[in-house]
């Protein structure tokens, strides 16, 4: 059957041939459907294993185009900038997952995305990125989608995170191949995660971030967009039940996802106090209820599941606070929960009094310059017109980044206000963030890093050169080949995540091999596809 959803173009079918069920029961991972004899099993932190006890996931959200932090922060102490940076924002710009199992044969709805063996149009199917196969059916391939979008801003733009943090990087547009392969690298877990019905997603609220993060008309983002549109709760819905393999906590409908020490899936369990009151045994905030947070005590051991403190209550951290509410001054003695300071109020820096949600500091309290000196007021983390303050205000997001705010992406800081980037022959001084995407600051003059082909003179590195190349015998080359390219498990160049290069002997030279389906003699995980060369065969680790 279909269902007609406004302004989303999805198709999902689901089978439940192919499926891999841990060796631990109760388990549902086939599509939905039940393990009729616990799966094809799997050693722990491999193919599915025991994941009762032990240790839990750190939280998180598995993204695409950067990595974010879930969870909350548990015990005293704030989370200092609860977002990792991703393609220059302090965002998860990708796309976080949840989990569940979809009804088979049925057409269930969740976060706008028609889930079941039945398709969701919109004038048509989706066109973007095509399809992939998964578990013999046809979901729609969103990581393509963003992949794509990803690596369209990062051959026009700065590259920030991507292939490793250089400053001013910018990809080549002759690899954007290798930058694609790249991008759906980070988004694997959570395209697995909604293939096997444990997520939905709404394309159209997934797309207002990729809009936000990665704009087709300007290189220069609104950061504080970004920060609120790329929020993984607008776009995903969690669909996995209780006892159901899981990766990450997102994952669990009105739950954590608990994992073994070392394996690389657990299963979901319902939050310790799903009726408010207190329960112990937690270590971290995502096992509470949602009114209720990790409390810590005294001579170590586990913490208890707590009600959040009210207004004026004594506190250990925003977390620890109910809704709304801050916990400030993370240096004094004691500390009350309180309305957060709007923006533009005055502020001491230091205190972390600004209003904020969670662990993303959406105001920061920074110096505003004025004709008689400047002024300390709760501001926006980004500035959003050009030549604004920069690093005057207070450090959200953990020791060696710069103090907020932060300059558009075509600025730099320069004694604390925002400034151009210089273009190319321009001086720059010894700031390294000083030359436009695509250059980079060489004795005092932004030069620019070498395209394909270019020459270059530091062999083995890649600081001449463009993002994915470096320099080989003399010229930018790829350090990254695709199917059928030479490489090497030494000294690069490395295949593209969709192969690896196999060791050979005699001297030959070793070329890039396209990953091997599940079922195909392996030797070693990375020779496959699905993650998990189990027994000599190639396989699905457990999230796939």
């Amino acid at each position: 059957m279909s269902r007609v959803l406004p302004a989303l173009t999805l198709v999902v079918l689901f089978s439940t041939s192919g499926c891999s069920c841990a060796n631990f029961a109760p388990v549902d991972d086939c599509n939905g459907q039940p393990c009729a004899d616990g799966g094809a099993g799997g050693s722990a932190g491999t193919g599915g294993g025991s994941a009762t006890g032990g240790g839990d996931a750190a939280g998180g959200a598995a993204t695409a185009g950067g990595s974010t932090t879930a969870g909350g922060a548990a015990g005293g102490g704030d989370a200092a900038g609860g977002t990792a940076t991703a393609g220059g924002a302090a965002t998860a710009g990708g796309v976080a997952t949840a989990g569940g199992a979809a009804t088979a044969g049925g057409a269930a709805t969740a976060g706008g995305a028609a889930m079941g063996g039945g398709a969701a149009t919109a004038g048509g199917t989706a066109t973007a990125g095509g399809t992939a196969t998964v578990d013999g059916g046809m979901v729609y391939d969103f990581c393509a989608e963003v992949a794509q979008r990803q690596c369209d801003f990062l051959i026009r733009c700065t590259t920030s995170g991507a292939d490793g943090f250089r400053a001013n990087g910018q990809v080549a547009s002759s690899q954007r191949a290798t930058c694609e392969a790249n991008q759906r690298l980070d988004c694997q877990q959570a395209q697995a995660a909604y293939g096997r019905g444990r997520t939905a997603v709404n394309l159209t609220a997934l797309r207002v971030c990729l809009d936000a993060q990665y704009p087709s008309a300007s290189c220069a983002r609104d950061q504080n967009l970004v920060l609120s549109a790329c929020d993984t709760s607008a776009y995903t819905t969690a669909l996995t039940a209780p006892n159901s393999l899981c990766a990450v906590d997102s994952e669990c409908a009105n739950g954590f996802c608990l994992v073994n020490n070392g394996a690389t899936c657990g299963t979901c369990r319902t939050v310790l106090n799903a009726d408010g009151g207190t329960f112990g045994n937690c270590t971290r905030d995502a096992q509470c209820a949602s009114n209720s947070y990790c409390r810590f005590g005294g001579g170590g051991g586990g913490g208890t599941c707590t009600p959040r403190i009210g207004l004026d209550g004594g506190c250990t951290s925003t977390p620890s606070c109910a809704a709304g509410l801050i916990c400030p001054e993370p240096l004094s003695p004691t500390r009350f929960c309180q309305v957060g300071k709007p923006e533009g109020a005055s502020c001491v820096k230091g205190r972390l009094e600004c209003a904020r949600s969670g662990t993303d500091f959406e105001l920061v309290c920074a110096t505003q310059f004025t004709a008689d000196g400047g002024v300390d007021r709760c501001s926006k983390r980004f500035n959003t017109t050009p030549g604004g303050p920069c690093n005057t205000g207070e450090q959200v997001q953990g020791a060696g980044v710069p103090t907020a705010p932060s300059c558009l992406d075509s600025e730099y800081c320069e004694n604390g206000l925002c400034a151009n980037k210089r273009m190319v022959g321009q001086p720059c001084g010894t700031n390294t963030e000083a030359c436009v995407a695509g250059a980079r600051c060489v004795q005092g003059i932004c030069a620019a890093l070498g395209d394909l082909g270019a020459t270059c003179t530091q062999n083995g590195n890649n600081v001449e050169c463009r993002s994915f190349l470096t320099c080989t015998g003399g010229m930018c080359q790829p350090s990254q080949s695709m199917v059928g390219g030479t490489c090497s498990n030494n000294n690069g160049p490395a295949c593209v995540p969709v192969a690896y290069c196999p060791f050979t002997g005699g001297g030959m030279t070793p070329m890039c091999v396209a990953l091997k389906n599940n079922g195909v003699t392996c030797m070693a995980s990375r020779e496959c596809g699905g993650g998990d060369c189990n027994n000599g065969l190639c396989a699905n680790i457990c999230w796939r």
